[in-house]
């Protein structure tokens, strides 16, 4: 942690999760229905507690706070900028994301939706690391 810059580390975190946030909910648009049919058919429900809402800014804003923790404790040994970046994210990517939507296809749950969002995550996840990353500094 020597020579790491907490205070930009929790902000680059903070606007990345918001960023990643923002971007579900814009893609949330594009196949609400499909998601919505999916849990309808589990038995489950779209409908979102205050609580459930703050969960998922919550852990929005973790996974940022970590991505950009991660970046911070790379930068030394792979330099700064966005090519260290996106490894970053690859690296949170293959080892958190992916694994899930496979438990998503092994389980048999939304099965249509699993390719969307792979590229959506990905996607988002570079473009939210990548500011992240912009705004952390060293000490």
């Amino acid at each position: 942690m020597a020579g790491m810059n907490l205070p930009r580390i929790l902000i680059g975190g903070i606007v990345t999760g918001l960023i990643v946030f923002v971007c579900e909910g814009i893609a949330n648009m594009f196949y609400d229905e499909q998601v919505t049919a999916a849990l309808t058919e589990m038995g489950k429900s779209m409908e979102m507690s205050a609580s459930a809402f703050g969960l998922i800014i919550t852990s929005c804003v973790l996974s940022g706070v970590v991505a950009i923790f991660f970046y911070a404790a790379v930068r030394p040994r792979l330099g700064p900028g966005p090519k260290t970046a996106i490894l970053v994210v690859l690296g949170l990517y293959l080892g958190g994301y992916v694994p899930t939507l496979i438990g998503y296809r092994l389980m048999g749950m939304f099965s249509g939706l699993l390719l969307a969002w792979a590229v959506i995550g990905l996607v988002e996840m570079i473009l939210a690391v990548l500011v992240g990353s912009w705004i952390y500094k060293e000490a």
